[in-house]
C-alpha cells in the first residue's frame, strides 16, 4: 500500500524512487558482505566439528539460501540496473557520438579498396560500352537491309541478293 504523502514529497523534493532503491541495494550489499565474513569463519568451525549428515543439510540449505540470493539480485538488475541504462541511454545522441569518435570516410575508402569499386565502375563501364557497339552495329545491319530493299525495288529486282537481276 502506498502512502500517498510520501509520495508527494517525494515529487516535491525531486527524489526519484529509482534513487532510492539503488542507494537501498547499495546498503544490503555492504551490509552482506560485512556480514558474511564472520558468518563464513563459523560455518569453517561447524564443518569441523560436524557430522558429515549435519554439513550436508546445512550445505544443501546454503545452495538453497543461495539460489534464493542470485533470483533477487536478477530481479534487482532488471528493476534498477536496466532503467537506469535506458535513462543514461535517452540522453545520448548516438549519431553526434559517432560522428566525433569514428572516422565513417576512413571506413567508406576502406570499403571501396576492399570491393575494388574503381575496377567494378571500370569493367560496368567497359560492358555498357560493348553494349553500344552492339547495337550500333545492329542498327546498321538493319540500315544496310533497309538500303538493299530500296535499291532492290528501284531496280526492280526480286527477292535475290543484291547485284543479282531477276528476269
Amino acid at each position: 500500500m502506498t502512502d500517498d504523502s510520501a509520495v508527494t514529497t517525494w515529487r516535491a523534493t525531486n527524489v526519484a524512487p529509482i534513487d532510492i532503491a539503488l542507494g537501498l541495494a547499495g546498503e544490503v550489499v555492504t551490509r552482506a558482505c560485512r556480514a558474511g565474513a564472520p558468518l563464513r569463519w563459523m560455518a569453517e568451525l561447524a564443518l569441523a566439528a560436524a557430522p558429515s549428515s549435519v554439513a550436508a543439510a546445512m550445505a544443501d540449505r546454503g545452495r538453497a539460501v543461495r539460489g534464493v540470493a542470485e533470483q533477487l539480485a536478477q530481479q534487482a538488475l532488471v528493476t534498477v540496473v536496466v532503467p537506469a541504462a535506458r535513462s543514461v541511454l535517452a540522453g545520448v545522441d548516438l549519431t553526434q557520438l559517432l560522428r566525433e569518435h569514428v572516422d565513417l570516410i576512413g571506413i567508406a575508402e576502406e570499403v571501396v579498396a576492399a570491393i575494388n569499386l574503381p575496377e567494378i565502375i571500370r569493367q560496368s563501364g567497359d560492358v555498357a560500352a560493348s553494349e553500344a557497339i552492339r547495337g550500333v552495329r545492329a542498327g546498321g545491319m538493319h540500315a544496310d537491309d533497309a538500303v538493299a530493299g530500296l535499291v532492290d525495288r528501284v531496280f526492280r529486282r526480286g527477292g535475290g541478293t543484291a547485284g543479282q537481276t531477276s528476269g
